[in-house]
């Protein structure tokens, strides 16, 4: 149908144009790459920071709960005392 010199040249139009295509694709793919990236890295390092807070809060509700605790068998024990003497 074209000569040999019309083919290419059609084939340069459209491979262009068919290269950008894929380039957009593959630009678009790798930004959500990057953001899907990101985004673990945010949760992750979110994840991180509420392990710290929760061990941080276990580990003073602990204390919080020894002291308590002391504190109730103390008045627990000086009244028995009491009704001792």
């Amino acid at each position: 149908m074209f000569p040999p010199s019309e083919d290419r040249k059609e084939a340069d139009v459209l491979c262009p144009k068919k290269a950008t295509v894929m380039t957009t694709k593959r630009f678009r793919w790798e930004i959500e790459r990057q953001r899907r990236r990101q985004n673990i890295v945010k949760t992750t390092a979110h994840n991180r920071d509420r392990t710290s807070v929760t061990k941080e809060l276990l580990h003073y509700s602990a204390e919080f709960n020894n002291l308590k605790e002391k504190s109730i068998f103390n008045k627990q024990s000086s009244p028995k005392k009491d009704s001792l003497e």
